[in-house]
């Protein structure tokens, strides 16, 4: 019989960096506790819309910010057997997990960068293959399990699903930190191409979009506003194009089979709009040429020719696959 274990996720989250790293580990979270096990969740305060997505996860939150977390972990250990630590976070490194392992059994790393060395027994990048992940052998123990890919994806159950629909108007996307500015701006780009309507702007409430243009915004017959959509899989599901800052998003998009153009403006983020350029599923875009139209209607043009597979023809479930190592680290 699986041993119930308890697991502490410690992520970061907030009105700047987002909220990826809170999804990821609350797919997985989710799914743990429906086999059975406990979730602890450890983060800094979070913003009013992260907190309500934890669900009725047991919250600890650092009071300490010099030890990001050491403090709350050595208390919470004092109380209950932590037989793994999940960490996502950019922010945190060898130095930090070395000093976690005196209150925790394993430790886990979720990590897409691969650019500073850990003290795991398992990391996973679910990233589609790319370069950089061939710097992980030289950043972890031996014994550590890797885990890359698709295979590994950590997206909710209802992107697996296969559901049909017809499909208008385009979703646009910049990510959950304040990216009111920029979106704004490509909102009126995108006005002059001849991108499918309605335009579906997904916003947080971590946008500090001004009134007077949430007015003008919402009032406009070919454009709706979404704040803070809990499930953003229908909407997935019912455009037929995505304009979206490359994340986890494009993944999603990606598995069900949705033409987007992804904007990049990082190495990584590059590394990640090419592979599923090269797939088939998306057109890839560089942030800095936004204000080049021509560019931008090329693009668009080109998406638009897109007829991509949906990725959830071939891939299962990612997070079951994820959990099978965990729970192997006991058997």
């Amino acid at each position: 019989m699986q041993k119930n274990m308890s697991f502490l996720f410690r992520f970061d989250a907030n009105a700047s960096i987002g909220n990826g790293h809170l999804v990821r580990s609350l797919m997985l979270a989710r799914q743990l506790r429906l086999r059975g096990h406990r979730t602890h969740i450890l983060s800094h305060p979070l913003p009013f819309s992260h907190a309500a997505l934890l669900d009725d996860h047991v919250f600890h939150e650092i009071t300490d910010s010099q030890s990001e977390g050491l403090h709350e972990i050595k208390v919470i250990a004092e109380k209950l057997t932590i037989d793994c630590l999940i960490i996502d976070s950019y922010s945190l490194d060898f130095e930090f997990e070395k000093r976690a392992r005196s209150y925790v059994n394993h430790i886990m790393v979720i990590d897409d960068l691969g650019n500073r060395r850990h003290d795991c027994d398992l990391l996973l990048d679910q990233n589609i293959s790319n370069a950089i992940q061939n710097n992980y052998t030289d950043l972890v123990p031996s014994h550590c399990k890797i885990l890359l890919g698709l295979d590994y994806l950590l997206a909710r159950e209802s992107f697996y699903h296969h559901h049909p629909e017809i499909r208008s108007g385009t979703m646009v996307f910049l990510g959950g930190g304040d990216r009111s500015a920029v979106l704004i701006n490509l909102k009126d780009r995108l006005d002059t191409t001849s991108i499918a309507r309605p335009l579906h702007l997904l916003t947080t409430s971590a946008y500090r979009i001004a009134a007077n243009e949430i007015a003008r915004l919402s009032s406009q017959n070919d454009c709706i506003l979404h704040t803070d959509l809990p499930d953003t899989a229908p909407l997935c599901r019912s455009v037929e194009y995505a304009v979206v800052q490359c994340g986890f998003i494009a993944y999603e998009l990606a598995l069900v089979g949705t033409p987007t153009l992804i904007i990049y403006n990082t190495p990584i983020q590059r590394e990640v709009a090419l592979a599923l350029e090269n797939k088939g599923n998306a057109v890839s875009f560089n942030e800095i040429d936004l204000d080049k139209p021509e560019q931008l209607k090329t693009s668009i043009d080109r998406l638009k020719k897109l007829k991509p597979t949906p990725l959830n023809v071939s891939l299962r479930n990612g997070t079951a696959r994820v959990i099978e190592y965990l729970e192997a680290l006991y058997d």
